[in-house]
């Protein structure tokens, strides 16, 4: 399931030293101008090629976007901008397109500069030789970097009598901490759009996805998602306020979502997924506080991966989180298991069955506060000792 006129390449330049094997760069090619739209990271330290973004989608057009994995190209200073830069004029001229057109990605290692006299031909044999129809599996591979296994999707949707297809890839496994996480998606879609209309189904879909999931409670200088509609579907053109609006919206979270829990599944040494409900709350803020807190807390996320159901350490994550809670009201739950009853632990064999539900896989913890109608969520993984060994040896 691929959107019309959308083309890829990956190649390997060798952007770690060491590695001369595994494709590190890729290109995604729209055969037309398309909507461009992005939302970034909030980190106040952000990577050069978040700059050379912005600069391209000022007029909220894009055609291609250049990446490379292995080599962040953040906190390099004005080095690092000229090479976003000239990757954005190479990548333009192998394509022989305008040079605004284009995105520009990369990911991996803070504080190094990028090796340019490899990646400059490898983007021109990109542009020039390698370019054929959409691979995003190619490309899921081509953007990793920890990532145990390639993050990638797509949906459809009917816009008018018109089929439109959404797909995506992602990277992501470390410094995974809202807003966003740490990670890299491109969006393609042969739906039409106005840029009003991109812009806010991004950023709507993305804050209801990626700024709900939480690995290790950091956050990257490069987290970038793009969206590019190029409108080759045929269908009518979708603006804000319309039914299609809505439709192409909720399609576009519910793939963010799903790659969003591949990323949480995926973190670096996680074994679990743990979906954090908090509902009761006075409102929806305070219910995102909260399940932020227990999503971000190390003690909660080890007591996940030793399967021990340890309620207190969530009862104290969210006493600590700012939200308003009564001790004597809330209640607690692990999938269907009610451990907690007003604040009080349940006797019996709740707390073994609740254990057995930290076994699996994926599993729910629901918070009810008992104090109003605001509900939020978070998605988390365990933290294990897989977690230090890959973060110790990142650089080596």
């Amino acid at each position: 399931m691929l959107p019309k006129g959308f083309f890829s390449a990956t190649t390997c330049a060798s952007v770690k030293p060491n590695n001369t094997t595994r494709d590190d760069m890729a290109l995604i090619f729209s055969k037309v101008p398309a909507t461009g739209a992005a939302v970034y990271t909030t980190n106040k330290v952000f990577a050069a090629p978040i700059t050379v973004c912005r600069e391209s989608l000022s007029d909220g057009r894009a055609q291609a976007i250049v990446v490379n994995s292995g080599n962040a190209n953040a906190a390099t200073g004005s080095q690092g901008l000229q090479d976003a830069r000239m990757m954005r004029r190479i990548a333009s001229e192998a394509l022989q397109i305008n040079e605004l057109d284009v995105l520009v990605a990369s990911t991996g290692v803070i504080g190094l500069p990028l090796p340019m006299d490899r990646m400059v031909p490898a983007i021109h044999t990109m542009g020039a030789s390698k370019i054929a129809p959409y691979d995003p599996l190619v490309v899921a591979q081509a953007i990793r970097t920890t990532d145990l296994f390639e993050k990638h999707g797509a949906t459809s949707l009917q816009v008018g009598n018109k089929e439109v297809i959404i797909n995506a890839v992602c990277k992501g496994a470390g410094m995974i901490c809202p807003n966003m996480a740490t990670m890299l998606c491109f969006v393609q879609s042969d739906a039409a759009l106005t840029k009003a209309a991109a812009q806010s189904a991004l950023q709507t879909a993305v804050h209801r996805s990626f700024n709900r999931i939480l690995v290790d409670g950091d956050m990257s200088t490069n987290d970038t998602v793009t969206l590019m509609a190029n409108g080759l579907s045929g269908a009518p053109t979708i603006d804000i306020g319309t039914p299609e609006y809505t439709i192409f919206t909720e399609a576009l979270t519910a793939l963010l979502v799903k790659l969003g829990k591949d990323i949480v599944r995926d973190g670096e040494g996680s074994t679990k997924v743990v979906n954090i409900i908090v509902q009761g709350a006075v409102n929806d803020d305070d219910a995102q506080i909260a399940a932020k807190s227990i999503a971000n807390s190390n003690l909660c996320k080890t007591a996940f991966f030793g399967c021990d159901p340890n309620w207190g350490r969530i009862a104290a994550a969210v006493g600590y989180s700012g939200a308003q809670i009564d001790q004597n009201s809330f209640d607690l739950f692990f999938d269907q298991v009610q451990i907690v009853r007003q604040g009080v632990a349940l006797s019996g064999d709740t707390e073994q069955r609740a254990a057995e539900v930290l076994q699996k896989e994926e599993f729910t913890i629901r918070f009810d506060l008992n104090l109003g109608d605001g509900i939020g969520n978070y998605w988390c993984s365990d933290l294990g000792y897989e977690y230090v060994k890959v973060n110790a040896d990142y650089r080596t």
